[in-house]
């Protein structure tokens, strides 16, 4: 009856919490999709938390006369360290600067399971039994917590 569907489906809405916890915590995509990220202004770079990058679709920024595309030739995707820089390859052009002035839309994510960390895989075995386990509670207990912590430590973007 209703108890034989109603598992798989929480086991999956349990899954799909743990890899975004994942997600969250280290800015990875543990699989590919499209991904729209904003700036206020072209600075002397261009910040993206997404991670690994596939592609970059555009660059949108907020002209004098209205949304301009950057052409791709005037910048340089940085993809081979986290996090990835989209750096000017001379200067930027002017462009006003306010909340969400640039948008840059792209591809981001793993190719397949097989590429993803392993680490990141197991934070997800980790946390879906733990989102089993304390279901009803829907808290993560201390222990939870500190595997989390260091599974995802080497796996986290880090800023000097």
């Amino acid at each position: 009856g209703v108890q034989t569907f109603a598992l798989p489906i929480l086991i999956l809405n349990l899954l799909a919490a743990a890899v975004d916890h994942d997600e969250r915590a280290t800015g990875m995509f543990l699989s590919r999709r499209s991904f729209a990220a904003y700036a206020d202004t072209l600075g002397p770079w261009l910040e993206l938390s997404p991670w690994p990058i596939k592609s970059i679709d555009a660059v949108v920024y907020a002209s004098t006369i209205g949304n301009l595309i950057l052409d791709p030739a005037v910048y340089h995707v940085a993809d081979g360290v986290r996090p990835v820089r989209i750096v000017p390859v001379a200067t930027w052009p002017y462009a006003k600067s306010f909340r969400g002035s640039v948008t840059i839309t792209g591809v981001a994510g793993f190719d397949g399971p097989e590429d993803v960390p392993p680490l990141a895989l197991q934070a997800v075995r980790v946390l879906l039994a733990e989102f089993y386990e304390n279901r009803e509670i829907g808290a993560l207990s201390a222990a939870a917590e500190r595997s989390m912590a260091w599974l995802l430590r080497d796996l986290k973007v880090k800023r000097l």
